[in-house]
């Protein structure tokens, strides 16, 4: 018994991590630049409802590590971060009241090619993990709302990957990153400066990316 366990504890510390680096696998290392569309606006509570019901394109950055077991297989990381385009918008119309959201998102991301071809590799993705975003909200000029708060996140991708000579990638990706609903208070200075009460955001994006790195 104690020999069994000996050798588990061997391969664990010695074979596993080299069934990483083995031959057949290869892993990715991906710079994700791109633009995206916040498909909700956040809601103030106590003040009046919101002009716009959706948000402006806003800059897209990424990171994504993926280890590829198979030919069509990727497994991996994939950290980004999504930022309102415009310095704050408003909020009610013809009322300086005005918003900014910014998201950082991590999520576990697992990528399948559907198919190869002589112009490209057509593949799916999926990725669960969660997201931190911050709300700052104005009300006349003065700050009432600015805090983070972590959500739950996903996603849903498909994109072509095109051929580059090796280790060279290059591609791109459509992305509809969900995240789930977050609550906010307000700062503690604001009492008796406005007539609202708290917000909340659920700052899903839909997301076109640029994708470029090397496999190794």
């Amino acid at each position: 018994m104690k020999t069994a366990r000996i050798f588990l504890w061997g391969w664990l510390l010695c074979g596993a991590p080299s069934l990483l680096w083995a031959a057949e696998s290869r892993h990715e290392f991906i710079f994700e630049p791109g633009a995206g569309i916040q498909l909700k606006d956040p809601v103030v509570e106590g003040l009046d409802k919101n002009v716009d019901s959706f948000g402006d394109a806003s800059a897209f950055f990424g990171a994504q590590y993926l280890w590829d077991p198979s030919q069509n297989l990727g497994i991996g990381l994939d950290i980004n971060f999504l930022g309102d385009s415009s310095a704050r918008r408003r909020l009610i119309s013809g009322a300086p009241t005005a918003w900014q959201t910014k998201s950082l998102v991590v999520i576990a991301v697992l990528r399948y090619y559907v198919a190869a071809t002589p112009f490209g590799k057509p593949y799916l993705l999926v990725g669960l993990g969660g997201h931190r975003t911050t709300l700052l909200v104005d009300d006349n000029l003065t700050p009432i709302i600015d805090s983070s708060r972590w959500g739950l996140a996903s996603a849903l991708g498909a994109g072509w990957d095109i051929p580059l000579r090796d280790p060279f990638l290059l591609g791109v990706e459509s992305r509809w990153q969900f995240l789930s609903q977050t609550h906010y208070s307000l700062l503690s200075n604001s009492a008796g400066t406005t007539t609202a009460t708290g917000g909340r955001a659920q700052p899903s994006s839909f997301d076109l990316l640029l994708r470029m790195g090397i496999r190794i």
